[in-house]
């Protein structure tokens, strides 16, 4: 295992509790749907990445794609697959372009 795809599944992990947390804390089936998302904690997610780019720096990019993707495994155990699943990994594509960029920089 290369040193990106063990950095990878540390932030997955890492991104899963974080998503997880907020989704039950929060009482949304979709970190999105949580009414702090857009104000609070996705922004946050931005200074996670940061943070973590900061430690991980060779792959630091990395740690925003994982992070911000890790939030499609808590949508499908709390709502299922379904039709608008491929539609929620590329919108979290669009929305891990900054924690790409946090992370990059922290680096």
């Amino acid at each position: 295992m290369t040193a990106g795809m063990k950095q990878s599944l540390i932030v997955a992990a890492i991104g899963l509790l974080y998503w997880s947390a907020f989704t039950i804390a929060s009482g949304a089936q979709e970190p999105w749907d949580g009414r702090y998302y857009w104000s609070a904690v996705y922004p946050l997610s931005m200074v996670l990445s940061a943070a973590l780019g900061s430690i991980f720096r060779k792959h630091a990019w990395i740690t925003g794609i994982s992070l911000t993707l890790a939030q499609w495994p808590v949508m499908a155990i709390n709502t299922g697959i379904g039709p608008l699943s491929l539609f929620a990994v590329a919108f979290l594509g669009v929305l891990s372009l900054p924690a790409i960029l946090s992370a990059w920089v922290a680096s």
